[in-house]
């Protein structure tokens, strides 16, 4: 990871609801002009007279092109604040942000604005747990309102059906269902099953190494039994279809 510049910047508070209550932080934004959309999710910055590429945290796109295109005409040479969520580069050399519009007398951040529309999926990371709440209620809306992605077939939230899953090997899917069983091993994975047989329905795997991580955001694994979740990740194939998420961010612990 490559350490990078930090300029003068000033401070505002922003005020973000969390699970229904509202909390402050603090955030540091730098004043920016947007010089070229790069990619879908990529932008390309001018910070004090210094270029900095920024990739959106946590975002995820089925359809990149779509994407790109509207970027593109909203953000081309707008002048934006921006905030960097890391200290550090992605193995592309981009920061990791945010970015704020002046929309009259207010500021909305383009996640908001790209969620609403249906054109990005969460792909949560944990550099930007604290906005999670506040960007999955408007996703939120977004998916009971079939905007966007989420009236395609393609990408439309999945439940758990086997058979319609084993079809969406190798991409991106947001799938609900509830847990069935849960499978702790004593080589410290854990399973959560999602029907009468793991050898064909549809299974989380969370890892050894990442489980620890898992109980402390989500509580005891056992807890999960019974309960409707919300999973994101790419689809494989390991006794039919699994999702294995590489944090517990890509988890929601639905209401029943």
């Amino acid at each position: 990871m490559t350490t990078i510049f930090k300029p003068a910047l000033f401070v505002v508070c922003l005020v973000i609801a969390a699970c229904g209550q509202a909390g402050a932080r603090t955030a540091q934004l730098f004043e920016a002009e947007v010089t070229e959309v790069s990619g879908p999710l990529s932008i390309s910055l001018q910070v004090e007279e210094r270029a900095v590429e920024l990739r959106l945290a946590s975002l995820t796109t089925p359809v990149p092109d779509r994407v790109q295109a509207y970027l593109d005409d909203l953000m081309r040479g707008r002048a934006v604040e921006v905030e960097f969520l890391s200290e550090t580069t992605d193995r592309y050399q981009r920061r990791i942000g945010v970015l704020w519009l002046r929309e009259g007398l207010q500021k909305v951040d383009l996640h908001s604005i790209l969620l609403e529309e249906g054109l990005v999926q969460l792909y949560p990371y944990a550099d930007a747990a604290d906005r999670l709440p506040r960007w999955q209620a408007v996703e939120a809306e977004a998916r009971a309102a079939d905007a966007g992605v989420w009236g395609d077939y393609e990408t439309r939230l999945r439940d758990v059906d086997p058979d319609v899953l084993i079809q969406d090997m190798g991409t991106i899917q947001v799938v609900e269902g509830r847990v069935t069983d849960v499978a702790e091993l004593g080589n410290g994975r854990v399973y959560l099953n999602f029907g009468s047989d793991y050898r064909t329905d549809f299974t989380v795997r969370i890892d050894a190494e990442a489980a620890p991580g898992f109980a402390q955001a989500l509580g005891d694994f056992a807890g999960l039994q019974d309960r409707r979740i919300r999973v994101r990740g790419v689809i494989r194939e390991e006794n039919g279809p699994m999702i294995v998420p590489p944090n517990p961010y890509r988890i929601e612990v639905l209401g029943d």
